[in-house]
C-alpha cells in the first residue's frame, strides 16, 4: 500500500511540474491565434520587447547573411471578444500602413534594403496585430468615404481619425523574421496589452505610443543586424533600446 501511495505521490507531482511548465511556456489565448508559424516555440522572455519569444539556434550571429529585408504588410485580426466586428478597409488598411511603414523607415534608416522580392540574403519579416477591439460609431454624415479615397499615410490625420474609431484597449502584436527563400523561422515575438483587474479601469494604448514601439522595435532590428557583423565582445546592447508598450489609463 505504502509503495502504491508513493508512487501516486511522485505521478502526481510529475503532472503538476509538467502542467506548470506548459503554463510557463504557453502565451495567453495563444491557441486561439494562427498568424504565427509554431506557437509551441515561443517561451516567457522577461524583457519589455516582448512577453513571449523564439530565437532559432545561432539566428543573432547567421543575421550577418542578410543585406535586405521584406516587409510584408501586417494582417490585423478583429478579436471575437470585440462588441462591435464591422471595420471600413480604408481604417484598416490605415493600421497597417501605420506598422508597415513605421517599421520600413527605421530598418532603410538603418542602412538596410527594403525590397519586395525573396531572394539569397534577404529576410522576410511578418507582422500582426490581434485581439483587436473596435468600438461602434456613431452614424454620421462625416463618416461618408468618397469613392476611390485611398489612405496613403496614416500621417494625414488618419491616425487621429483611427483613435476615434478603434482603441486598443485589447491587443497582441504578433512578428515573425524568417529566411525568405527557404521559410526557416529565425526568430518570432510576441506582446500583448491591455486588460481589467477587478475594478481598475482599462488599460489602454495610444497610437502615438504604439507607432513608437513599433519604430524602436525596428532599432533592435537594426541593432541586431549590425551586431551579427562585427565580434561578438564588441556588440551593442540591443536590449537597451526602449521597446515597450506605455500603458496609460482612461
Amino acid at each position: 500500500m505504502y509503495e502504491t501511495l508513493r508512487r501516486t505521490l511522485a505521478l502526481t507531482i510529475t503532472a503538476l511540474w509538467v502542467a506548470s511548465a506548459a503554463l510557463a511556456q504557453a502565451p495567453a489565448n495563444y491557441a486561439a491565434h494562427e498568424f504565427l508559424t509554431d506557437y509551441s516555440l515561443l517561451e516567457p522572455f522577461a524583457d519589455s520587447a516582448a512577453d513571449y519569444r523564439y530565437v532559432a539556434p545561432n539566428a543573432f550571429k547567421d543575421l550577418a547573411n542578410y543585406q535586405a529585408i521584406m516587409v510584408d504588410q501586417p494582417e490585423i485580426f478583429i478579436s471575437p471578444n470585440s462588441k462591435y466586428k464591422g471595420a471600413k478597409p480604408d481604417d484598416l488598411k490605415a493600421i497597417a500602413d501605420l506598422m508597415r511603414t513605421s517599421l520600413a523607415t527605421q530598418l532603410e534608416a538603418g542602412g538596410y534594403n527594403i525590397v519586395q522580392s525573396p531572394g539569397p540574403g534577404v529576410l522576410y519579416l511578418r507582422l500582426a496585430l490581434s485581439d483587436l477591439e473596435l468600438i461602434k460609431k456613431k452614424r454620421s454624415i462625416l463618416s461618408f468615404t468618397p469613392v476611390g479615397l485611398v489612405v496613403h499615410t496614416v500621417k494625414t490625420g488618419a491616425m487621429k481619425n483611427m483613435a476615434k474609431k478603434i482603441r486598443l484597449d485589447y491587443i497582441t502584436l504578433e512578428l515573425e523574421v524568417t529566411d525568405s527563400t527557404t521559410g526557416d523561422v529565425l526568430v518570432a515575438g510576441l506582446i500583448s496589452q491591455g486588460g481589467e483587474t477587478g475594478k481598475e479601469k482599462k488599460q489602454i494604448v495610444s497610437w502615438e505610443v504604439f507607432e513608437a514601439y513599433l519604430q524602436n522595435l525596428a532599432q533592435r532590428m537594426v541593432c541586431r543586424l549590425n551586431n551579427a557583423k562585427i565580434p561578438e565582445s564588441d556588440w551593442a546592447d540591443c536590449l537597451a533600446i526602449k521597446a515597450e508598450l506605455t500603458k496609460e489609463k482612461r
